[in-house]
């Protein structure tokens, strides 16, 4: 009976580690997404930041590093989506371990877009650990 309840013990012990090493790659969280748009001759410059963290870091001798690619989409002011209107990289290194990073995205609506209002939404993939999420935000457009 003392053997049964001792294997019973160590194999709880052991399952409960193992389950608590896989909940240890953290699942990306975007936040803070900042938009902005400037009208240009034939169309709009759009500018957006946004904030990352708990995204997977990469020990390389002394510096750290997290990779991250985004996708933008855009829903027009007649409910139109339009996806991957823009893409990229984007990285971040240093000497100490970040807790967030910032991705800085910009892209371009050209003259046939019109005024109103509209949704942009930032899809994000953590490189390393290949986890992934969405911001969005409203933004007017105007003449």
């Amino acid at each position: 009976m003392r053997y049964f309840i001792l294997v019973f013990c160590v194999g709880i012990l052991f399952f409960g580690c193992s389950s608590k090493k896989a909940e240890e790659v953290p699942s990306i969280q975007a936040f803070s997404l900042d938009i902005g748009s400037y009208s240009m001759d034939k169309g709009w410059e759009v500018d957006a930041t946004v904030q990352v963290k708990d995204f997977l870091i990469q020990q390389q001798g002394d510096t750290y590093k997290g990779s991250f690619s985004y996708t933008v989409d855009i829903v027009t002011p007649d409910g139109k989506k339009i996806s991957k209107i823009s893409s990229g990289i984007s990285s971040k290194e240093d000497k100490e371990k970040p807790s967030d990073a910032q991705i800085d995205i910009q892209f371009n609506l050209d003259s046939k877009f019109v005024a109103g209002k509209y949704t942009v939404s930032v899809n994000i993939t953590d490189e390393l650990s290949k986890k992934q999420t969405t911001i969005s935000k409203p933004i007017q457009i105007e003449s």
